[in-house]
């Protein structure tokens, strides 16, 4: 019966097709979840499902609900200043940032901005919509699309402007200064108790945004689609991933002034997470294609959301450009391609920093990173560190980081080597010496207390291979490296950041310091290869392709979609046998051990005619695959 079962479900419409991610939908129509974390709304206090945190009050804001709605004002009389900023913000979750998604709301000004004695006149005087990455509070630092409607035009308004709803086309900066001559001409005005619906679409691959607006007023439709003036879409404000805060927000100009509006209907949808490979590799032998799984130069490979990419602050650049791909001394000679990446940094200020990250939170393939996994690498000092090596922020750091700029309190998992020490370093037994911190899960100033030394000294020539392992539900993290010859393990370190969600980004970089200048640049060099990220099971039930701890359709939807391949097949794809092939045994396999949720669709047994017919099918199918 086990088999009838497996091949009603195999048969049942998933058969013959591949496995998709469906859009998650996160929302926020104000209906329900007051402090109730049942409910996907939970719109006041307590964060609900899809939501990182409830909403969450800026400045002097008045946040409260009204017929199911949220409305927001702001008395800055108490502030004694001329230019105060209100905002509410909420993070939204379980939707992958890297990931294409449309954001929608309706927004309702209620305030009369045309009126006798209005107070919206002014340059500063305006109403601000906008995402933010890591929660920065101004449209100006972080956001990568943003929504303006100015009183009065000034530095950024140009005339035309004011009084109507405008988009800011960016420059994908890595923290972008608006330019207004970018700034899209809506005619679509500002008018006290008119509803407004939005709609923003982010391209999350090229970089770009869309959005359109739409009103009546007097009976009269205004409309706007950002498509007509900008057909590639318009360009992000800086170059993070997209931001993970919705900010509704307003300024004022008087210190009496008060902005008022009203929000309803948000609503964020994006692909959930990946989860359908079990190894993704840069070995910088293959890749300058998006098939295979490499991907190095700037293509995006498999299991990859991008290619490698490269950063440095004012004060530091990579000698020849973007680093090299090198096979002039492999670090592992022997090895089949003998490629590596090679990792020169001209650091002409102090403290300046430089880089090669890439991001491996894939939205449409990959492992599925927010479950336990195993990033591996090995490094190779080229530096002769005798001679440079020899301040604090002298360092070599390798880390797990959210914005894959620094490695710092945006850090999952942080390995450092240190030329000299100081306030972050406690002693000259860390100095010289790979080191890990163990961090608080907060976010907070480093704390040298919390450095683990490993006692395995750095030095130029040497391979050093790293095993770090990730666990995403308690934001913490087992370390390894190994120099060939002696090995140090950590014990359970924490996360550097208070995040709940690993950041993605894989970030080799360097600093320097200690009265480096433009006359007197440091040089720091290392060699990369053997970029392994892999994901094991986390049920030994055979049968469970997906290790959610069930045998149902799932499982049998992934068997399906990889039925009859051959060879170099894994137990998620559905090879249970370990003969690297998805055949009848591993059928039976599943169907020996079926055993789904018992809450789930898949629990329920099939009528006996749908069996046979299911039968037939999966026969049928063998039989075309051996023609």
């Amino acid at each position: 019966m086990n088999m009838r079962i497996l091949s009603a479900i195999l048969c049942s419409g998933v058969l013959f097709a591949s496995p998709v991610w469906a859009d998650v939908t996160v929302t926020a129509d104000f209906t329900d979840g007051n402090y109730d974390t049942d409910f996907v709304d939970a719109f006041h206090g307590i964060a609900g499902g899809g939501w990182t945190t409830p909403w969450v009050e800026n400045y002097n804001t008045t946040l409260y609900t009204a017929t199911n709605t949220v409305l927001l004002s702001g008395d800055p009389s108490n502030q004694g200043v001329n230019d105060v900023r209100f905002a509410a913000a909420r993070e939204h979750g379980g939707i992958d940032l890297l990931a294409p998604r449309t954001i929608e709301f309706t927004f309702r000004l209620d305030e009369d901005v045309t009126g006798t004695g209005s107070t919206f006149t002014d340059y500063q005087d305006r109403y601000m919509i906008f995402d933010s990455y890591g929660g920065a509070n101004t449209a100006s630092a972080r956001a990568t699309w943003s929504i303006f409607g100015y009183a009065d035009t000034g530095t950024y308004c140009p005339e035309g402007r004011q009084m109507e709803w405008t988009f800011c086309s960016g420059t994908n900066h890595e923290i972008g200064n608006m330019d207004g001559a970018t700034f899209a001409d809506t005619n679509v005005p500002l008018v006290g108790g008119a509803i407004y619906n939005f709609s923003i679409t982010l391209d999350t691959i090229a970089e770009r945004w869309n959005a359109s607006v739409s009103t009546t007023i007097d009976s009269v439709v205004y409309s706007y689609d950002s498509t007509t003036d900008y057909p590639t879409g318009m360009g992000w404000r800086n170059a993070y991933v997209a931001g993970n805060w919705l900010y509704f927000s307003s300024r004022t100009y008087g210190a009496d002034d008060v902005r008022a509006f009203s929000v309803d209907g948000v609503s964020v949808v994006g692909a959930g997470p990946p989860g359908d490979m079990d190894t993704v590799v840069a070995r910088f032998d293959d890749g300058n294609s998006d098939v295979a799984v490499d991907g190095y130069p700037g293509v995006r490979g498999n299991g990859w959301n991008t290619a490698w990419q490269y950063g440095a602050s004012t004060g530091a650049s990579a000698t020849d450009g973007f680093p090299t791909v090198l096979a002039t001394s492999p670090l592992k000679p022997g090895e089949p391609s003998g490629n590596y990446l090679q990792v020169d940094n001209t650091h002409t200020s102090d403290a300046s920093y430089a880089g090669v990250r890439r991001h491996y939170k894939a939205y449409d393939h990959g492992i599925d990173w927010t479950k336990n996994h195993t990033v591996q690498f090995s490094v190779r000092i080229d530096e002769d560190l005798s001679v440079y090596f020899n301040d604090v922020d002298d360092r070599y750091q390798f880390s797990g980081e959210e914005s894959g700029y620094n490695s710092s309190e945006g850090s999952a998992w942080l390995v450092s080597c240190f030329g000299g020490y100081d306030d972050i370093v406690a002693s000259l037994e860390d100095v010289g010496v790979w080191v890990f911190y163990d961090g608080g899960r907060d976010g907070g100033v480093r704390d040298a207390t919390r450095n683990v030394e490993s006692d395995i000294a750095v030095a130029q020539g040497v391979v050093y291979d790293f095993t770090i392992v990730i666990d995403p539900e308690t934001q913490s993290y087992v370390a390894t490296v190994s120099n060939g010859t002696d090995e140090f393990t950590t014990g359970t370190l924490g996360w550097w950041t208070n995040a709940t969600e690993i950041g993605g980004y894989l970030l080799f970089d360097t600093r320097a310091g200690g009265g480096v200048d433009e006359y007197n640049p440091e040089h720091r060099m290392f060699s990369l290869d053997d970029v392994v990220i892999t994901q094991l099971p986390s049920s030994d039930i055979p049968g469970d392709a997906d290790g959610d701890g069930y045998v149902d359709a799932d499982d049998a939807a992934i068997l399906a979609a990889n039925w009859g391949t051959a060879s170099g097949a894994t137990w998620a794809m559905g090879d249970f046998t370990g003969e690297g092939a998805v055949n009848a045994a591993d059928a039976a396999i599943m169907a020996a051990n079926w055993n789904p949720d018992p809450g789930s669709e898949s629990a329920a047994v099939p009528e006996p005619g749908m069996l046979v017919l299911c039968w037939l099918g999966l026969a049928m199918l063998a039989i075309r695959r051996r023609r």
